[in-house]
């Protein structure tokens, strides 16, 4: 027996990682589990984590689209995991091999024996939120559009339910930077993330930056009525809303495009172009304006 059959007999497997499990990333599912027999095409792949949504963080979904390896630190209120996932083809289907092993007694979060609960959860939330979060304005980044908004969409999907992306932009941001500099752009790109997040059902709707001056919301479930009125009240939130910069008081509007779920809009890629159109729409009517389709 050779080395690559050695391996692949998985005995190897077995002494390096705890549990093994075959996950379907994009309907965030369990396919197979060494070690322990599962329900598969039910258990949710976040279940073992102990969370009722999906993770935030996740590595398969990003080795799924990426075709690397990517790894993390989680913990299920008991124990500390390390966790890999790593990309396999079957019958020319993509899956994605997570490799779990138990670091509790590791020491790779620092003194984790004095720890809380609540401590050692916040510790591993604060390390995954780094790889999916905006660090200027804490809002999600473009990666996170990326992992998140397929499984939304498929959810929507298969749960018969309603879907909206909603794209904003600031109106001549690029006045902003110019007349009092980039820190001052800085701020207001703050205070519009902290007023975008403050508006949204939290753990069921999400906000991400999408680049420069420009966000999405992505409103799960919520009537085109009703988002459109959510995103009214955050126009003019926005509107109302006292920028102050030193000695001055800076004032902006904002344009928006909103896209829902549709036979037209299937896909991350339909879903956001219509979105944009919706939003170049709004620029056209003269900016600080709402369009829909």
């Amino acid at each position: 027996m050779n080395t690559y059959e050695y391996i692949n007999e998985r005995d190897i497997l077995y002494n390096l990682f705890d549990c093994i499990r075959i996950v379907d990333p994009i309907r965030k599912v369990v396919i197979h589990q060494i070690k322990n027999e599962v329900d598969i095409e039910k258990l949710p792949c976040y279940e073992f984590w102990n969370r009722n949504q999906v993770c935030e963080n996740c590595i398969s979904i990003r080795a799924y689209n990426e075709e690397k390896s990517f790894s993390k630190i989680e913990f299920n209120k008991e124990k500390v995991y390390f966790v890999i996932a790593t990309l396999i083809k079957i019958n020319c289907t993509k899956y994605i091999v997570e490799a779990l092993k138990d670091v509790t007694e590791d020491n790779i979060l620092e003194e984790i024996s004095k720890k809380s609960i609540s401590d050692i959860t916040k510790e591993v939330n604060r390390l995954n939120e780094i790889v999916v979060k905006d660090e200027l304005t804490g809002c999600f980044n473009i990666r996170y559009v990326n992992e998140m908004l397929p499984f939304n969409i498929l959810d929507s999907i298969n749960e018969n339910k309603t879907l909206s992306v909603c794209m904003l932009d600031l109106d001549y941001f690029k006045q902003i930077n110019d007349t009092y500099g980039h820190l001052c752009g800085d701020f207001v790109l703050k205070e519009v993330g902290k007023i975008l997040k403050d508006n949204i059902r939290k753990d069921i709707d999400w906000v991400a930056r999408y680049g420069g001056e420009e966000f999405i919301i992505v409103f799960n479930n919520m009537s085109l009525k009703n988002v459109t009125k959510r995103v009214q009240a955050i126009k003019d939130k926005i509107e109302k809303h006292e920028f102050k910069w030193k000695d001055k008081v800076i004032k902006i509007t904002s344009s928006f495009g909103i896209s829902t779920l549709d036979e037209d809009t299937k896909t991350v890629e339909s879903i956001l172009e219509s979105a944009d159109k919706m939003l170049y729409l709004s620029k056209q009517k003269g900016r600080n304006n709402i369009s829909h389709k």
